[in-house]
């Protein structure tokens, strides 16, 4: 039998058994929001999940559907191409009666039209470039002629080159796979050593953009900065990410210190760094801190009144100008943070340490909702 605890109830008992209640409540209510929680749907970081975990999929109430569509559906498939852009357009007409045998003449106004998608012949186009070799009749040097403007030294023509590094960057296929699947399915001669050399080419080519795009990190009014670990020729490195509003530039660096971050912003940068409050980010001037992964628990920032909550979590709009900066408001002193009582003594004990907190939280909230205390080894600040 269980019992459903109402106000009415929680209004008949002593003032402390009320407020034992109430805590238990909250409590109950937090840990059962707690057993749901996954990276999914809230902001525990995505290796706080297993790789191979199975994901816990919503019941459904009523009844268990079949696999595959349901009758009913709306129809979903692919729309036919004019015939002028086909390829080639067979007529098919019958001869004869299917029920009579009579022989049949005309032509159907609106045909039924089937479209077959094929695979065309896949063959590389070779193209050799004969390069003759002259001797003067008259100082008898001889003379070779060069190559046409575009044309590479190599044996690998700019499509190949860029189709390769396209399978190896975009696909997330190694060298040996790309190797196989130019050799296999493109039928081109290709072996890893070549695809590595095809990979630097594209490299090579991609570093003039990727400065143009690094160089203009500098001039943003906002980025999203994070970094992660990652291997660098088998050796520990850092992948740094900046996101702007129209391109996201990457760079590896060999350490998390802070100096990666001029390297990749300069040092003219004056826009705003939204980050996880790391200590690396420090140096930047104008910082916003974006609660992602972090199980940060501030109590509220100007909380409504009759909210009181000791659960709530505040909500920062990382993507506009009005998202709360944690560094910002600690910088604006007591017209945001109210006022900083030293309280820790040498000596003293945790509770007289707790009661000297709670008497400045009283002087501090009478006759309105009671704000949270951060305690510090230091300090108590009032969170108002």
């Amino acid at each position: 039998m269980s019992l459903e605890i109402t106000e009415d109830l929680i209004a008949k008992q002593s003032p402390e058994a009320q407020a034992i209640i109430r805590l238990l409540l909250d409590r109950l209510a937090e840990l059962e929001a707690r057993l749901g929680k996954s990276p999914q749907n809230s902001s525990l970081p995505p290796s706080a999940q297993h790789p191979h975990a199975k994901l816990k999929r919503p019941q459904r109430d009523g009844k268990k559907r079949k696999r595959g569509g349901q009758k009913g559906h709306q129809k979903h498939h692919r729309e036919l191409i004019p015939p002028e852009q086909c390829n080639d357009v067979i007529p098919l007409r019958p001869d004869a009666c299917r029920r009579c045998g009579k022989p049949l003449a005309g032509i159907d106004p609106e045909p039924i039209r089937h479209q077959v998608w094929e695979l065309p012949e896949i063959k590389p186009i070779v193209t050799e470039y004969q390069q003759h070799r002259l001797t003067c009749a008259c100082c008898g040097i001889t003379t070779c002629a060069s190559l046409p403007l575009g044309v590479p030294h190599g044996q690998s023509g700019p499509g190949l080159v860029a189709f390769t590094g396209l399978l190896m960057g975009h696909f997330r296929q190694s060298k040996r796979r790309a190797s196989l699947f130019l050799q296999d399915l493109l039928k081109m001669p290709c072996c890893p050593s070549l695809t590595v050399k095809m990979q630097n080419q594209v490299a090579a080519a991609l570093e003039v953009p990727y400065e143009q795009l690094k160089d203009q990190l500098g001039k943003q009014a906002q980025l999203f900065m994070d970094e992660s670990p990652t291997k660098q020729a088998n050796q520990k490195a850092w992948l740094w990410t900046a996101v702007a509003p129209l391109f996201a530039v990457f760079a590896i660096f060999s350490s998390r210190k802070g100096d990666a971050l001029p390297k990749l912003l300069g040092d003219s940068f004056k826009g705003i760094i939204n980050c996880d409050r790391a200590k690396m980010y420090w140096q930047a001037k104008r910082q916003r801190v974006v609660l992602g992964s972090s199980e940060t628990r501030l109590s509220s920032f100007d909380r409504p009144s009759g909210q009181t909550s000791p659960t709530t979590r505040p909500r920062f709009d990382a993507s506009s100008q009005t998202g709360v900066s944690a560094l910002e408001t600690l910088q604006k002193g007591q017209d945001q943070l109210g006022n900083i009582s030293q309280v820790h003594e040498p000596g003293s004990s945790r509770n007289q340490r707790f009661t000297a907190a709670r008497q400045v939280q009283r002087q501090q909230t009478a006759h309105r909702d009671v704000q949270r205390v951060v305690q510090t080894p230091q300090l108590v600040m009032d969170l108002r």
